[in-house]
């Protein structure tokens, strides 16, 4: 019997079929349709590009794939032979996503769309899955297994959704965690009506826990490391419970605090599916981090933004991170933008401003990694560890600058409209080993190409 649900029952129902699952939560995050669970604490994620090209008829494929972000772990990715019209591809990669031509030319339910089989066991698989068309009751599951009937499955999940209309599907997320178990391989199954028109489903975003990835967060660089305003462990118990503090793992205790009802939204988001703060119009973090006096000073802050600030306006506005000034041209800014990217180490002397302008169409929304660096007399910008724009003539000591910093808010009270997940500051110039070991860790924390 098909029922079309009522548009006051729950967008997304996970239901966990046993007991060793982490936590589930029903929030959305982000604005894209990806829904992101705390249970899950990805290292790494898959990378379509890399598959042989797709059959044109019933033909299974099977092909292994590295993991990106965890060295030496890879996965076998098997499709069973799909129903597709003549002559059409299988299916079509494109990066972290796959998109379906047509369902398994099998008649069982479950139907098992994709199998993963890793060569090392891991700890959490997650995953986005929706559909271009159909219309009203659909079913996914993922299960620890090869998905064979009567097969025991330790863990498992599954999403329930429905269209708004014939024409939108749902997008919804799934994701196996143990606790205490690891686990080889995972089964994608569809449980549906072939007559409610769902034929072409799409996964995207498959994100993996491994279970021997080093924690690169606890080998860093700590000299001369002034603040560090970590990705958040647990962003669900944060907005939960109305935290508004974003604190400070450099051990010096320079928190960055919010004003009540100024508070910034916490989301779950990016390749890796990881906690960041949400900035608009009115919402920001102040700090205080003295740096007047300082002739070398590295800032690495991983953030992004799908909007550039107004065209006429001054580029100290709606800054991602500022000092605030008390002299002229004192103030010092990073500001990761759609297609720019702002900086500026204040030291009273005019027209040092940085400027990039990002190449193509910009960054598309994707996080990336801005490395700021004041290193006397000159300053330099580099994004995902590439310097793209060096600049001689500063002053070399950093002056007219108050220790008063904001987070999301620019001068004269203009806000940054954007994502930030993390900030380091450091009070020196790192040696090329040191900046490429921080960005490595960042790359693989973020899921950054």
């Amino acid at each position: 019997m098909r029922i079309l649900p009522s548009l006051a029952s729950t967008v997304i129902a996970i239901l966990l079929l046993t007991q060793p699952m982490a936590r589930g939560q029903s929030e959305v995050f982000g604005d894209e349709g990806i829904y992101c669970n705390s249970g899950l604490r990805p290292d790494g994620f898959i990378d379509f590009s890399s598959l042989p090209p797709a059959p044109v008829s019933a033909t299974p494929i099977s092909a292994t794939l590295p993991v990106k972000g965890v060295p030496g772990l890879t996965v076998q990715i098997s499709i069973p032979a799909l129903q597709i019209p003549n002559g059409s591809p299988g299916f079509s990669a494109d990066g972290a996503e796959l998109k379906y031509n047509g369902l398994p030319n099998v008649n069982a339910i479950p139907q098992n769309l994709m199998t993963l089989t890793f060569s090392q066991p891991v700890n959490g698989v997650g995953l986005n899955i929706g559909n271009l068309s159909g219309r009203f009751a659909y079913s996914y599951g993922l299960a620890v297994g090869n998905g064979a009937p009567n097969s025991v499955r330790p863990f498992g999940s599954t999403a329930d959704g429905y269209t708004l209309d014939s024409i939108s599907p749902r997008t919804e997320n799934l994701q196996v965690v143990g606790l205490t178990t690891t686990f080889s391989t995972v089964t994608v199954q569809y449980i549906g009506d072939p007559g409610e028109g769902f034929q072409s489903p799409i996964l995207s975003n498959i994100r993996v826990q491994s279970s021997s990835a080093p924690n690169q967060a606890d080998t860093i660089p700590k000299q001369g490391l002034e603040m560090w305003l970590r990705n958040i462990d647990n962003p669900g118990a944060s907005v939960f419970s109305g935290d508004s503090t974003w604190k400070d793992q450099s051990g010096n205790g320079r928190n960055a605090t919010a004003t009540l009802g100024h508070v910034p939204t916490l989301v779950a988001d990016g390749r890796t599916c990881r906690s960041a703060w949400r900035f608009n119009s009115s919402s920001s973090f102040d700090f205080n981090l003295p740096i007047s006096g300082w002739s070398e000073m590295t800032v690495f802050l991983v953030g992004r933004s799908t909007k550039d600030p107004p065209p006429d306006s001054y580029d100290a506005f709606s800054a991602g991170i500022l000092w605030t000034e008390n002299a002229d041209w004192g103030s010092t800014f990073v500001s990761p933008y759609q297609s720019h990217l702002f900086a500026r180490f204040g030291t009273t002397r005019p027209n040092t401003n940085l400027e990039y302008i990002r190449p193509g169409a910009g960054i598309g929304g994707d996080f990336t990694i801005t490395r700021a660096v004041h290193d006397r007399e000159t300053d330099s910008l580099f994004v995902n560890g590439t310097k793209v724009l060096s600049q001689h003539g500063n002053h070399p000591v950093l002056g007219g600058v108050t220790g008063d910093g904001t987070i999301g808010k620019g001068i004269n009270g203009t806000y940054y409209d954007g994502e930030i997940s993390e900030i380091l500051v450091y009070k020196r110039v790192l040696s090329v080993q040191e900046a490429a070991h921080v960005e490595s860790y960042l790359r693989k924390k973020f899921g950054i190409d």
